[in-house]
């Protein structure tokens, strides 16, 4: 699945998987680019050599010492990745409650029967993701998105975490 490879990515370098999949993709692509010797890194030339498993134990000690930096120079800077997003998730449910759109419900529909729709069809013997790449990138990327989706409606578990902090810290 297509969200995999950034778990891969995510259990040896937190701060660039988080990066790759935001809005400093670009810094991140031009950090893993080099170390995967890729000539024009793209996300999706880098996803394919994470999947392939073509990372040597030297690429891996690289991937972690530019996770240190990037995460150094983050903190320098006062960016925070993970706030980022959630202001981002923020602005989009306040932007929902001040025009009573329907869309991001109307998409969150779309996007669940999409995703189940195809795992239901793959459960049923009806479509076969192993015959089909481009089938089973799909179903990665709409889990992806749906995760996206649950995020939008119901917040995330580390904004949950720190709530209850900032509650405890109050009492």
């Amino acid at each position: 699945m297509a969200a995999a490879w950034l778990g891969t990515l995510a259990k040896v370098a937190p701060a660039l998987a988080t990066a790759i999949g935001g809005p400093f993709a670009g810094i991140a692509v031009s950090i893993l680019g080099p170390l995967l010797h890729l000539d024009k890194p793209t996300v999706g030339s880098i996803q394919k050599v994470i999947e392939d498993g073509q990372m040597g134990p030297d690429q891996l000690a690289a991937f972690k010492q530019d996770e240190l930096a990037l995460q150094t120079q983050l903190d320098d800077n006062g960016i925070k990745l993970e706030q980022i997003s959630s202001d981002d998730r923020d602005s989009a449910r306040k932007m929902e409650e001040s025009t009573h759109s329907d869309m991001p419900a109307i998409l969150t529909i779309l996007v669940t029967l999409g995703f189940f729709g195809l795992l239901g069809g793959a459960s049923l013997h009806l479509l076969k993701l192993d015959d089909s790449a481009n089938l089973t990138q799909l179903v990665g990327a709409l889990a992806a998105t749906w995760g996206a989706c649950m995020q939008y409606w119901f917040g995330t578990t580390r904004s949950s975490a720190d709530k209850d902090r900032t509650i405890a810290a109050l009492t």
